[in-house]
C-alpha cells in the first residue's frame, strides 16, 4: 500500500489531524468538549504510534510528507507524458555524463532515462523494445566495458553483436550470464566475480566495479526495487563509495507491491550522493571487475 499514492494522502490527513487539528481543537475548546479526556488519550496514542512507526523506519510513516507526495505525483505524470512520436530506433546512445575515477580517469556514463535516451529503442524479431525497460545490465556493464579497454563503448554496439549472436530475449532483454559471455569473446576480456571486501582495494589498484544488486526492504533508501545493477568507480577517503546507475531518475519514487524492495524509496540522482560500506551491503549482492587478456 506504500506505494499508492490514494493511501499516503489518507495518511497523511490522519497526520494533520492527530498532530495539529485535534491539540488545537483540545486546547481551544478544552471546557466544552464530551470526553475530553478520552479524545485526550486516543490524540497521545496516535502520535506516539506514528512515531513509534518513525523511528522504527516504517517506510509508510518515514516517507510521509509533502515533498513525498509531490514526487509520486510528478512519477504519475512522467508515465502519463509519453509520446511516441519522440521514439528512436538504433541510434547511438547519448553519453549522459563522463565522472572521473579513482585514478582520475575517465568513466564514461550512459542514463536510460535522460532526455537524450528515454525514447531509444532497438527491435527484435520485428518487434520494438525500449532500451530503458530490460537494458540496465547492459548500459553499466558498457561504461565498465569502456573504462577497462580505455575506450569509448557504445551500448548498441552491445546491443547489435547480442542480436547476431541470438542472445537477446524479445520479451525480457538480456540476461547478463549472457552479457558477459558476450563481452568474453568479442572484446577479449576477463571478468571475475570478487567479494564486497576487496572493492575498495581494487578501485585504488584502477578498477571499477559492475554490481549486480536487488531490492531490500530493510532500507528506506534504496538503490533498486528488483534484481538491477551499477557501477561503483571511486572512494572517498572516509570509505564511502561514489556510485552510477544506468537507470537512474530525477525524482525518487517508492517500490511497488510486487517488487522485493517493497515500500523502500529509490532516491533520486543518485550519482550526487555517496554511499557507506553497510548501505552498499544491503543491497549488492555480486561484483565483478574486468581485466584484459
Amino acid at each position: 500500500m506504500c506505494n499508492s499514492i490514494y493511501f499516503l494522502i489518507f495518511l497523511y490527513i490522519i497526520k494533520i489531524i492527530f498532530f495539529i487539528v485535534l491539540p488545537l481543537v483540545l486546547i481551544i475548546f478544552k471546557n466544552k468538549i464530551y470526553y475530553y479526556k478520552e479524545i485526550q488519550l486516543l490524540n497521545i496514542f496516535v502520535v506516539i504510534l506514528f512515531l513509534i512507526f518513525y523511528l522504527l523506519g516504517n517506510t509508510c510513516i518515514y516517507n510521509l510528507n509533502i515533498n513525498r507526495l509531490i514526487k509520486s505525483r510528478i512519477q504519475t505524470k512522467f508515465k502519463e507524458s509519453y509520446d511516441v512520436s519522440k521514439d528512436i530506433f538504433g541510434n547511438d546512445v547519448v553519453l549522459s555524463d563522463t565522472f572521473k575515477s579513482y585514478m582520475k580517469k575517465n568513466v564514461y556514463y550512459y542514463n536510460m532515462n535522460d532526455n537524450n535516451n528515454y525514447y531509444k529503442s532497438f527491435t527484435c524479431n520485428n518487434k520494438k523494445i525500449y532500451n530503458r525497460f530490460y537494458l540496465e545490465n547492459l548500459y553499466n556493464t558498457t561504461t565498465v566495458l569502456s573504462y577497462t579497454l580505455n575506450k569509448k563503448i557504445n551500448p548498441y554496439e552491445l546491443i547489435n553483436y547480442s542480436i547476431e549472436e541470438n542472445l537477446m530475449d524479445c520479451e525480457s532483454g538480456i540476461s547478463l550470464d549472457n552479457i558477459f559471455s558476450l563481452i568474453n569473446n568479442k572484446y577479449n576480456v576477463n571478468i571475475k566475480e570478487i567479494s564486497i571486501n576487496e572493492v575498495e582495494n581494487y578501485i585504488k589498484n584502477d578498477y571499477i566495479i559492475f554490481t549486480e544488486s536487488q531490492g531490500n526492504v530493510e532500507l528506506n533508501s534504496a538503490l533498486t526495487c528488483d534484481k538491477g545493477s551499477f557501477v561503483i568507480y571511486n572512494v572517498t577517503s572516509n570509505g564511502d563509495f561514489i556510485l552510477s546507475s544506468s537507470n537512474d531518475k530525477d525524482y525518487d519514487y517508492i517500490c511497488p507491491e510486487n517488487s522485493y524492495g517493497y515500500g523502500s524509496v529509490v532516491k533520486s540522482n543518485i550519482n550526487n550522493k555517496t554511499w557507506d560500506f553497510y548501505s552498499l551491503s544491503m543491497q549488492g549482492k555480486r561484483y565483478f571487475v574486468m581485466e584484459k587478456r
